[in-house]
């Protein structure tokens, strides 16, 4: 990848972040934890493309994945 998003959290917990971000060459971004709240992503994404679920992009409302995408876009 030429980029990781990781959450606050995620970053100070991960003291090997560092070694990674050398090994893949990659830049990362570090975003509040707020950001990848699901609730939050859900309706921010729900919001964002005016939909009522997220079915029509094959992800699950309860899944990692929405909240990785609310914090993409946010």
């Amino acid at each position: 990848p030429k980029e990781l998003l990781l959450s606050e959290k995620c970053a100070h917990k991960n003291p090997e972040i560092a070694a990674l971000q050398n090994e893949l060459k990659c830049s990362i971004l570090i975003k509040q934890d707020w950001h990848f709240d699901l609730q939050g992503s859900l309706h921010f994404l729900l919001t964002h493309f005016k939909l009522h679920s997220l079915d029509s992009f094959g992800i699950n409302s309860q899944s990692c994945a929405t909240s990785a995408a609310g914090a993409l876009l946010s």
